[in-house]
């Protein structure tokens, strides 16, 4: 699912054409379980929190923009800075400032399954450096999960959907 070799590459990124991987286009990640994927707040690390929540809750910080393979969000910065979605090898899932030719916030975004017209392809979201995929948790009764980048198996908990963000 993830491919023969397991590792994205620029091309591989590159060659979805899918009519819902447009660059630039703001956009929201669906969990299979209905949640999106969300920016938290920032703490005195510089890094912020990324987990999936009930759609509507906090629109700005469920709305994420795809560009040169970075996922990136205004979400949970008091600044209103860009942040870029970012891995480290532990797998814990994050937003930090952006920086150019970092692998740990780029994506490839693979086409596991084309919606038919109308209906978003369902995606898994996979890291350049470290090769695993975004990965939400089970939900809580407050409608939200933990989320994390492990190991891509192609299981339902790493597989999105995406779709135009509408306010």
């Amino acid at each position: 699912m993830v491919g023969d070799d397991n590792k994205p590459t620029a091309h591989k990124a590159k060659e979805i054409s899918s009519k819902s991987t447009v660059v630039g286009v703001t956009r929201t990640y669906r969990s299979q379980k209905g949640l999106l994927l969300t920016a938290g707040g920032v703490g005195p690390s510089g890094r912020g929190k990324v987990f999936a929540q009930l759609p509507g809750v906090n629109d700005l910080q469920q709305s994420w923009n795809l560009l040169r393979d970075k996922i990136i969000t205004r979400g949970g910065s008091s600044s209103n800075q860009l942040r870029c979605l970012e891995t480290n090898r532990e797998g814990n899932l994050f937003t930090a400032s952006c920086v150019t030719g970092k692998a740990s916030q780029e994506w490839a975004h693979k086409v596991v399954d084309i919606g038919d017209p109308g209906f978003p392809d369902t995606i898994i979201i996979q890291n350049f450096a470290t090769k695993k995929c975004v990965t939400a948790g089970a939900p809580t009764g407050r409608g939200t999960s933990a989320t994390a980048a492990q190991n891509c198996t192609g299981a339902a908990n790493q597989k999105w959907t995406q779709g135009r963000f509408v306010r």
